[in-house]
C-alpha cells in the first residue's frame, strides 16, 4: 500500500519497531496478497528491566523557507495573512515485566511494551483561485465588456423559422428583482470569500481573484501495546494491539467562507489491528507457529449539514431533509455532498511450520482469511441541480451558469437514495512451501510455491443481483 495514505494504511509507533525487512521483488512464498514491495517488521518486547522513552520531533516554521511560487510568507500563527506552519511528532514508550504488587510478578515470564505517537501538523501554501466578484452578486455579468451574452429564460419562444430564441438581458445585467428566493437565501449566508486581488476578466467570468493560505491540518494518533509470556523455554506466546486514530481536516476547499458547506471536513477514521501468536519449539530443528489476526478500518464521512433540512431552509419545497442541495456546476467548491461510510474487516488464521535439514530451511504453512466489507455509498436525496437557461438555445459561447443560479433556472435535476448498504463477504485460502537452500556460505537459493484461492463474494442478506 501507499504509506502516505494515512487514512487507509495503518502505521505503528516508530519507537515500537525493533527491526524491519524490505522485499522489493521475489517475495518468499510465505507472503501473499502482493507481488512486491513488502515491508515486514518486528515489534519490541519488554524485558526484566523497566525502560521508557519520551520525545518530540519539532520543526520550527520560521526556519522553513517558503516555496518558490508562494506569495505569502511562512509564520508560526495565523494572526496575519501568511502560511502557518507547525510540525510535531511526539512519542513515548514504556516496557518491562508485568508486575502487580502482592498478586503477580512477571519476571522472566511475562513482559509488556507499549507506545503512543502523535502526529500534529499544520501546513499551508499560497492558494490562487477564483470567487464571484461584487458585480456578479449584483447581477452584472458584463465583465468589462467581454462577458458572454446572457439571455432571459422566461422569454423563450419559437420564431417563424422554427428556431428557439430568447431576449438578451440589457447590458448583460439581471435585475435584483429577478433573483430567485433560493439564490437570495444562499447568498445571504455569504457562502464564498471576498476577492482579495483584482481579477483577470474573461468571457466566462473572473479568474485568479483570490489569494489566501491553504489550510492543511493533519492530526493522527498511533497506539501500540504488546504482551509477551513464556510458559517455558520452548513455548512462548504474545499478543499485540495497534490502533491508529485519524482526525485530520486534510485540505479543505479554499473558496468557501461558509465552513458548513465546505466539501472537505474532518472525516474520522479508525484502524485497528490485533494479533495473537503462539510459538512452540518441537525440537532444536523444528518450530511451529500458530497465529490469529484481526484488522478493522472504519471511515465515516458525515457532513455537518446531514439531516438539517437545508433544502427547506433555502426555500426548495417537497424534497428530502437529508442532504444539502447540490448545485452544479459545483460553484466555487460549494457543497458538502452526502454521507458515506466504509468499514472493512479481516479475520485470519495461520499455521507456519519450520524445519531445518542440513543446508535446507524448509517452511510450510496454511492461511485462511475471512473478509467483510460494509459500504454505504453517498447519495443526494435532497437533489442535484444542474443550472442553465441563460444561454441562447443551441448556440455555443452564450450564457453563464452563475447567472442561471441567481435566476433559479434548473436545466435538469437528479435525486438519488441509498436503499441498502453493500455487504460483500468472502473467504481466502492459501498453502505454501518454501525452501531456502544454502549450498555455499555465500550462495543461497530461495525456492517456493504458493497456492491461493479466493472465493466469489456473496452479500449479506442477498441484496445484490445483476442481469447479463
Amino acid at each position: 500500500g501507499n504509506p502516505n495514505a494515512f487514512d487507509t494504511v495503518i502505521t505503528s509507533t516508530l519507537d515500537m519497531i525493533q527491526e524491519f525487512k524490505l522485499w522489493t521483488t521475489g517475495l518468499p512464498a510465505e507472503f501473499g496478497h502482493a507481488s512486491g514491495g513488502l515491508l515486514s517488521g518486528v515489534f519490541k518486547s519488554g524485558t526484566n528491566q523497566f525502560h521508557g522513552s519520551l520525545e518530540d520531533r519539532y520543526l520550527n516554521g520560521n526556519l522553513v523557507h517558503r516555496q518558490y511560487f508562494d506569495q505569502l510568507k511562512r509564520c508560526q500563527n495565523a494572526l496575519n495573512i501568511c502560511n502557518p506552519f507547525t510540525y510535531h511528532e511526539m512519542g513515548a514508550t514504556a516496557g518491562g515485566p508485568v508486575y502487580f504488587p502482592g498478586l503477580y510478578s512477571g519476571k522472566d515470564k511475562t513482559f509488556f511494551f507499549a507506545g503512543i505517537q502523535r502526529h500534529h501538523e499544520k501546513v499551508s501554501e499560497t492558494f490562487i483561485g477564483t470567487v464571484p466578484t461584487p458585480e456578479m452578486y449584483q447581477g452584472d455579468f458584463n465583465f468589462g465588456g467581454v462577458g458572454l451574452p446572457i439571455y432571459d429564460p422566461d422569454t423563450t419562444v419559437q420564431n417563424a423559422a422554427g428556431a428557439w430564441v430568447r431576449d438578451r438581458f440589457p447590458n448583460n445585467r439581471i435585475p435584483l428583482s429577478r433573483f430567485d428566493p433560493v439564490a437570495r437565501n444562499l447568498l445571504g449566508r455569504n457562502p464564498w470569500k471576498q476577492q482579495t486581488v483584482t481579477p483577470i476578466l474573461t468571457p466566462n467570468g473572473p479568474t485568479n481573484n483570490l489569494v489566501v493560505p491553504t489550510k492543511g491540518r493533519y492530526y493522527f494518533t498511533r497506539i501500540d501495546a504488546k504482551i509477551d509470556h513464556q510458559f517455558n523455554p520452548n513455548h512462548k506466546i504474545f499478543g499485540r494491539y495497534s490502533h491508529m486514530r485519524h482526525r485530520s481536516l486534510t485540505r479543505p476547499a479554499n473558496e468557501p467562507a461558509w465552513e458548513l458547506v465546505n466539501p472537505i471536513w474532518t472525516v474520522p477514521a479508525d484502524q485497528l489491528n490485533a494479533v495473537i501468536s503462539d510459538t512452540y519449539t518441537i525440537n532444536p530443528t523444528t518450530i511451529n507457529e500458530v497465529r490469529l489476526g484481526f484488522n478493522r478500518r472504519r471511515r465515516n464521512k458525515l457532513p455537518p449539514t446531514q439531516d438539517q433540512d437545508w433544502a427547506k431552509q433555502l426555500g426548495i419545497p417537497n424534497v428530502s431533509a437529508a442532504t444539502f442541495p447540490e448545485f452544479r456546476p459545483k460553484f466555487y467548491n460549494l457543497g458538502p455532498e452526502g454521507r458515506d461510510q466504509q468499514v472493512s474487516e479481516d479475520l485470519s488464521f495461520q499455521n507456519n511450520l519450520t524445519r531445518i535439514i542440513g543446508t535446507h530451511t524448509l517452511k510450510a504453512g496454511y492461511e485462511v482469511i475471512r473478509t467483510r466489507y460494509n459500504s454505504l455509498v453517498a447519495s443526494l436525496p435532497s437533489g442535484l441541480y444542474n443550472m442553465g437557461g441563460t444561454e441562447l438555445p443551441f448556440t455555443p459561447n452564450t450564457g453563464n451558469s452563475f447567472a442561471s443560479l441567481l435566476l433559479g433556472t434548473v436545466s435538469s435535476a437528479q435525486f438519488t437514495q441509498a436503499t441498502a448498504t453493500w455487504l460483500p463477504r468472502w473467504w481466502s485460502h492459501s498453502w505454501y512451501l518454501q525452501d531456502d537452500y544454502k549450498p555455499l556460505r555465500n550462495l543461497t537459493f530461495n525456492m517456493g510455491v504458493r497456492w491461493s484461492y479466493e472465493s466469489p463474494f456473496s452479500t449479506k442478506y442477498g441484496q445484490q443481483s445483476q442481469f447479463d
